[in-house]
């Protein structure tokens, strides 16, 4: 796997290290939206060492995304 999963993720609390320092953040829209305008700034644990790609996307792109990741989130809790 490349990346960690995105099931589940929603308001979880996890550990992240951002330049080099282990900080524990809640999954939530800001934390979405910070990991894909800048993939490598924070990484979960575990996934130090890998390199994210950049992507070119527009705010109403990135807006989309993350609304996407927490609609499918919050469907797979009410189950």
């Amino acid at each position: 796997m490349y990346g960690p999963s995105l099931n589940f993720i929603l308001n979880k609390d996890v550990i992240i290290f951002r330049k080099g320092k282990k900080k524990s953040v809640k999954l939530d829209r800001k934390y979405i939206i910070r990991s894909i305008t800048n993939p490598d700034l924070e990484k979960l644990n575990g996934y130090q060492e890998k390199k994210m790609p950049s992507v070119s996307l527009s705010p109403e792109d990135i807006d989309r995304i993350a609304d996407y990741l927490i609609y499918i989130n919050s469907k797979k809790n009410a189950k």
